[in-house]
């Protein structure tokens, strides 16, 4: 059974046990952007209160299925609820979709009640889910959609698949997890073997590991996509 800590500078705590296997801890430290050593060129205002000065909150989407790898959806979905950002995790049928290491999660809207127009970024996890996700039409629509808008795209780990599949990574640069990175290439994509590359309205990472930089970036990036809805 799987336990969720969330508190203080967004402490994650998940823990799971599994059958056949030892209990397992991961930890992770997800700072606000005003709290990221990296930060320092981002004022303390976060996404709550540019959006509370603009008079509307944003909205994400995140696209998943079954065998999603936990961290890399549960760590952007809190940090993004933490913010006040409006959430719904996308998938083909409703009811849940359950993660690598047994953590479920609502689905609150199937691929085909999805309108981008609704959803200032779209967060595509890891896992072994991409690979179902990249054969649903609708998801690469949705996918093709939010680029065709200029709109923020995080994808991490195995993720960056269903933008493959999207015919959206042609000379652009990103990153991946390892077994991706020639297909990526194969793709037309400027692969770097980095925890984080940011290219215009879209973010990638590579593993895990990297989650702490991938939801800075997603979060530095959502913050200026704030600041322009509040100026227009």
């Amino acid at each position: 059974k799987a336990t969720i800590a969330f508190a203080g500078k967004q402490l994650i705590i998940l823990h799971h046990e599994q059958k056949n296997c030892s209990p397992a801890l991961y930890v992770l430290l997800v700072f606000s952007p005003y709290c990221h050593e990296n930060c320092n060129d981002i004022s303390s205002r976060n996404v709550r209160e540019v959006n509370s000065e603009g008079g509307g909150a944003m909205k994400a989407l995140i696209i998943s299925a079954d065998n999603f790898e936990d961290t890399e959806l549960l760590v952007p979905y809190y940090r993004l609820r933490e913010e006040g950002i409006d959430l719904d995790v996308a998938s083909m049928n409703k009811g849940t979709i359950r993660g690598k290491h047994g953590y479920e999660v609502t689905v609150t809207k199937i691929l085909d009640e999805v309108r981008p127009d609704e959803y200032d970024i779209l967060i595509l996890p890891g896992g072994k889910a991409p690979e179902t996700i990249r054969k649903q039409n609708k998801a690469v629509a949705i996918a093709q959609d939010f680029f065709r808008h200029n709109k923020p795209v995080s994808a991490i780990c195995h993720g960056p698949q269903t933008l493959i599949t999207a015919d959206l990574l042609k000379g652009r640069r990103a990153t991946c997890y390892r077994s991706v990175a020639q297909e990526m290439k194969d793709a037309g994509a400027r692969y770097e073997d980095a925890e984080v590359v940011v290219d215009g309205n879209l973010v990638t990472s590579r593993q895990p590991s990297d989650i702490p930089a991938f939801v800075r970036e997603t979060m530095k990036m959502l913050r200026k996509e704030a600041e322009k809805s509040k100026a227009a």
